[in-house]
């Protein structure tokens, strides 16, 4: 009898502990909450997704990544507030908030700096992309862990646009970025500052006529329905990054870090990919909308390389 009573007491320590061991384990789940301000869809919150699924597979689950696409949880401006306060740990997002952190670093998008895709991306691995990631780091508590290759951005109006003549006085929604600000109210535009998210009804309410983007932004966000013409312009290369806030990074285990930086990196590269094969896909789309191209050799972009080399 007291060695049955034993077995039973040690069968029920056993239990007690084993689900305590579970709790601790259901616990011990790591929530990631990436925000983004791209459409559902697109290349961007594609890449995002592979990240989250990378990431679940090679923790075992221990990892799970929330995306919150569309701008779910506010602007690009909210989401670096946020990351900073710990509410989201991880942003997807233009160079917007590494030129707010670095505003110094604001030439890297001024238009027609950059020849092509692989001359931006020899810059952002050479050392001066790894002293904007630096002071990133030191101003703001952000770890940058990956670039994702962005189409190239053109213009948008309800006018036909042959040269940079036919753009003065246009009033062009822009993003809030001194720089870019700087180089189009040069050439001879009306910039206006508006959020990615009000882009449309802006543009829908006469507040501005033209607006400037990638072909999957400008498919994306439906503009197809408030502009007529594509200007080719092709004035700027830049890329996604990928942010992480370093506090959380650091509360990590080394394993979950490794994890966490390869999947950014692999993600980004499908997005690559993605960005590569969609661009000709996205023009076929608008134009099936309804929309004209206008490009070289009716465009004249030099006369838009001139005037920008003034600025």
């Amino acid at each position: 009898r007291g060695l049955s009573l034993i077995v039973i007491l040690s069968l029920a320590i056993l239990l007690v502990v084993g689900g305590l061991s579970g709790m601790a384990q259901a616990k011990a789940k790591i929530i990631i909450r990436m925000a983004h301000v791209m459409t559902p869809g697109l290349a961007c919150d594609q890449a995002a997704h592979r990240f989250a699924d990378l990431v679940k597979e090679r923790t075992n689950g221990e990892i799970e990544v929330q995306v919150f696409p569309g701008g779910q949880l506010g602007s690009q401006l909210d989401n670096i507030e946020q990351l900073k306060m710990g509410s989201v740990e991880m942003v997807f997002a233009g160079d917007y908030i590494a030129l707010r952190a670095v505003p110094e670093y604001g030439a890297t998008q001024f238009p027609y700096l950059f020849r092509d895709i692989a001359h931006m991306r020899k810059f952002l691995a050479g050392p001066l992309g790894e002293d904007w990631r630096k002071r990133i780091l030191e101003r703001t508590g952000i770890r940058t862990l990956a670039y994702m290759n962005r189409g190239a951005r053109h213009m948008t109006s309800n006018k036909p646009i042959y040269s940079v003549k036919d753009i003065q006085g246009l009033k062009m929604r822009l993003p809030d970025m001194a720089v870019l600000i700087t180089a189009w109210k040069g050439m001879g535009v009306l910039p206006t500052p508006i959020n990615t998210n009000e882009i449309f009804s802006a543009l829908q309410q006469g507040i501005v006529e033209a607006q400037e983007n990638p072909f999957e932004f400008i498919y994306g966000l439906g503009l197809y329905e408030v502009q007529k013409y594509v200007i080719l312009t092709s004035h700027q290369i830049n890329a996604y990054q990928l942010h992480i806030s370093d506090k959380f990074f650091k509360s990590l285990s080394p394993e979950h870090q490794k994890i966490i930086q390869e999947a950014a990196i692999e993600a980004c590269l499908y997005g690559d990919t993605l960005t590569a094969k969609e661009e000709a896909d996205y023009r076929k789309k608008l134009e099936e909308k309804g929309m004209k191209f206008i490009g070289p050799p009716e465009l004249d972009i030099e006369s838009f390389r001139e005037k920008a080399k003034q600025v």
